[in-house]
């Protein structure tokens, strides 16, 4: 999905425990000659964001995996959406949440209207 140019962003649904096992499995010389797409997510897939970044130059976000995307941004911070929507040299500031998740994930299936945390 990352050289298929069709294909503007990548979220995973969530983190990847298991990660670290695929970073063998990069073509790294191809995704550097690939038009860049971005890669969005958090907690363990910064062991793939990192060298993407790293290794290729490509632009990568630290946000939201899928999982939480539905959800409404907390104040003092920005989504995903919004800085990739963002036109080029736009800056912009975010701060540390105050909210943090303790549980596991809601039913999106059960209950498609959530929207807090």
């Amino acid at each position: 999905m990352l050289t298929d140019p069709g294909i503007r962003a990548v979220v995973p649904p969530w983190g990847g425990e298991t990660a670290i096992d695929l970073l063998p499995l990069f073509d790294w010389e191809r995704l550097r000659a690939a038009e860049p797409t971005w890669l969005v997510g958090f907690s363990d897939l910064s062991t793939i964001i990192t060298p993407l970044t790293l290794l290729t130059g490509a632009a990568t976000l630290h946000g939201t995996n899928l999982m939480d995307t539905p959800y409404r941004v907390l104040e003092r911070l920005l989504s995903w959406l919004d800085i990739v929507e963002a036109p080029q040299g736009h800056r912009f500031t975010q701060s540390s949440s105050s909210h943090h998740r303790s549980t596991g994930w809601d039913d999106y299936a059960a209950v498609p209207e959530v929207r807090d945390h």
